[in-house]
């Protein structure tokens, strides 16, 4: 279809068809999981057609679906056949688009360009072959260590992979820094582009404090949550963990051998969390790994003092003493100590809390973050 045939949106710009690509897209779910749906509703508030390919474990309803056609994949097909399968489904789809976005995916995206081609962002926001290195070997390496090593063949293959991948896409975007100058080191040659990620700037009414601390998280070994339940018993805490994941079993056992008084709330809805976070006093993210965490975001807009461990994804956000508090990593003893001072200084809590909310109204805001990745969607299609 030609540019002539386009029609135009409600600010006078040329209709594109779109095609959003995902791993992840549960329905109703707080993080990194709705930033699809996110994209798809503004798009389409835009005046762009949408249409959404993604895995998915069931294939229920989703209350989406109407805004946008979306194309459901089960994530139970075995691994080699669903890649294969996932490429066709996209390059079907791709037939009737002008553009592709993937957030994950990215080389079932890159093989289906060779059956049609469209021009493609790709959003990175972790390193799915440290992850699996990490899970399967029981590793603690942290992500820069293992971009550095001399991996074995299997990672060597993997990131090859991943790497040929990301190198056929127009633009590959990522939330932070520190992931761009690893994309660097898996020798990525197409345009980097820093995008951070955003959530509402919503003012949302204050909750009775129940919590002394609260995490939203993925349940994995590199958030370091057996610190927290460990923090919790060692300090009397009532702390709250928000999220489902591989580690809900042995944390749970933790909590239970040390006495911990920790809420395990499992997975949540968006609204769930919001009101989660407003019944805590602090916000806490010690993880070793964050490429920039949504829900850290979502604490800061909730006037929450944050407490992180000192990782590069987290100190750009958090300064010391400003607003939250910056711990080294791995230490709980200062964990201890940093919820204590949240909990026994209610003004310089507050204080973190108002300092971290102008932070993030000032950087975060969700809009202006989904406005930077459709000028990059829609401007790869112009340099196409």
């Amino acid at each position: 279809m030609s540019r002539t045939d386009w029609k135009l949106g409600p600010k006078g710009a040329f209709i594109k068809r779109i095609l959003l690509v995902s791993g992840i897209y549960p329905p109703d779910v707080g993080g990194p999981a709705t930033y699809v749906p996110k994209l798809a509703r503004h798009l389409v508030d835009n005046g762009h057609q949408v249409s959404v390919l993604t895995l998915t474990d069931d294939k229920k309803s989703n209350p989406n679906a109407g805004e946008w056609h979306l194309s459901l994949v089960s994530r139970n097909i075995p691994l080699p056949i669903r890649i294969l399968w996932v490429a066709v489904r996209i390059a079907w789809l791709a037939r009737s688009v002008d553009l592709i976005f993937a957030n994950g995916l990215h080389q079932e995206v890159a093989i289906s360009r060779y059956l049609v081609k469209r021009p493609a962002v790709a959003k990175v926001v972790g390193d799915p072959v440290w992850e699996r290195f990490r899970n399967k070997k029981k590793s603690s390496i942290s992500i820069e260590e293992f971009s550095r090593i001399n991996q074995n063949f299997g990672a060597k293959m993997q990131r090859g992979f991943l790497s040929w991948s990301l190198n056929k896409f127009a633009v590959v975007t990522a939330p932070s820094q520190a992931l761009i100058d690893l994309l660097k080191l898996w020798r990525i040659s197409s345009p980097k582009l820093l995008i951070q990620n955003g959530t509402l700037c919503s003012v949302s009414a204050q909750s009775a404090e129940v919590y002394e601390a609260i995490t939203v998280s993925r349940l994995v070994p590199w958030k370091n949550l057996d610190l927290l339940v460990d923090a919790a018993a060692e300090g009397n805490f009532r702390i709250a963990i928000c999220g489902d994941g591989p580690e809900m079993n042995r944390l749970k056992e933790l909590a239970r051998a040390k006495g911990a008084d920790v809420s395990f709330l499992g997975e949540l809805s968006a609204a769930q969390v919001q009101d989660e976070l407003g019944k805590a006093k602090c916000f806490v993210n010690i993880s070793s790994y964050e490429g920039l965490s949504f829900s850290l975001i979502e604490a800061m807009m909730r006037r929450k003092a944050c407490i992180v461990s000192n990782i590069e994804g987290n100190t750009a956000v958090i300064t010391d003493n400003l607003n939250g508090l910056v711990i080294p990593l791995g230490s709980k003893s200062a964990l201890v100590e940093s919820i204590k001072f949240c909990i026994s200084n209610p003004e310089k809590r507050k204080a973190f809390g108002e300092n971290a909310r102008i932070t993030a109204e000032t950087n975060y805001c969700e809009k202006k973050q989904l406005d930077k990745m459709m000028k990059a969607i829609l401007e790869a299609y112009e340099n196409k």
